[in-house]
């Protein structure tokens, strides 16, 4: 309770002890003083509440799928200069797939180009590997 607040408190009590306010004028007066206080401690109550979520929010302002779009874009772009057999392209896929269906909101331009990138990725390399295995190495077939 404010110092305002008890200070008009008094004043009714004083003015119900001169005979100036009847007992009904005086619960009813006294009632706004409590209730108006009530108001305000409940006003407070939803401000700290709407501060603490909407600091929780700012403090975790990645969700899944942007997570999961940085570590796309990161596989993907070791993929580019470094590919053992085309794993990296496959799981910049993977990566990029998740973070597109997790709803990436802030990385979504990096998810969808790391996707094309991988598919890219594992085209070009499926194309090594075929023509690779389909070379004639010169071994000795043709004597």
């Amino acid at each position: 309770m404010t110092d305002e607040e008890i200070d008009k408190l008094q004043k009714l009590q004083e003015l119900k002890e001169n005979g100036i306010l009847s007992q009904e004028e005086f619960d009813k007066e006294k009632d706004k003083i409590l209730n108006q206080q009530q108001t305000n401690y409940s006003k407070n109550v939803n401000a700290i509440q709407y501060n603490n979520s909407y600091n929780e929010n700012a403090s975790y302002s990645e969700n899944k799928g942007d997570k999961y779009a940085k570590t796309a874009r990161i596989i993907t772009g070791i993929g580019l200069i470094i590919n053992p057999f085309g794993i990296l392209g496959i799981l910049g896929l993977v990566y990029s797939i998740m973070a597109l269906s997790n709803n990436a909101e802030k990385e979504k331009g990096w998810a969808t180009t790391c996707l094309i990138i991988s598919i890219i990725e594992i085209i070009f390399w499926f194309i090594v590997f075929v023509g690779i295995m389909s070379e004639d190495t010169g071994s000795s077939y043709y004597y």
